[in-house]
């Protein structure tokens, strides 16, 4: 049917890699409950000034723009200071796999072809066969096509081998006609 031969490099890898923790649901959930606390705290001065108003309590307003300035800049710190430890987070979970990867000796030519009932996946060192119903999941980013078989764990095609949309459009309704009953 299809066979690919490329050289899996290790910018294909880290964009995998990378893909997979932008894309994992804990990453996700912890960035958005990050985001929706620190977007709701700048508004606790303004609650706290209209609680006063409606006791009759003396606010001077610009009381409350110096507190609403002063929580919005410390949340906008935090936020900064959030996502530089979570970007070194996912740095050192590339790092890893990608010396995984190494170890494994993943890098180099391989050859991807999609047979009737399986995909086989050759490289120097290895060949697998890989069952279209394995297939959890059918990935598409902007650097590659990914095939996952596990959580973390893909044949990985990247969109430089495809000679045409077509033929990529071709490959992704392949699979998926295949991997859904």
């Amino acid at each position: 049917m299809f066979k690919f031969t490329f050289d899996f490099t290790e910018e294909n890898a880290i964009h995998f890699a990378l893909f997979c923790i932008l894309n994992a649901p804990l990453f996700k959930w912890a960035n958005r409950v990050a985001l929706a606390l620190l977007l709701t705290i700048p508004l606790l001065p303004i609650l706290f000034f209209l609680q006063d108003l409606l006791s009759d309590a003396p606010w001077e307003f610009d009381e409350l723009l110096i507190r609403t300035v002063l929580t919005t800049v410390l949340c906008i710190v935090l936020y900064r200071i959030y996502t530089h430890l979570s970007e070194r987070t996912a740095t050192r979970a590339v790092l890893r796999r990608l010396e995984a990867m190494r170890a494994a000796h993943m890098f180099g030519i391989r050859i991807v072809s999609f047979e009737a009932m399986h995909i086989v996946e050759r490289s120097e060192h290895t060949e697998r066969t890989i069952a279209y119903r394995s297939i959890t999941d059918v990935s598409l980013s902007d650097k590659g096509i990914y095939l996952f078989t596990a959580p973390t764990e893909a044949i990985v095609l990247p969109l430089y081998i495809f000679a045409s949309e077509e033929e990529k459009r071709q490959i992704l309704a392949l699979v998926r006609a295949k991997v859904s009953p």
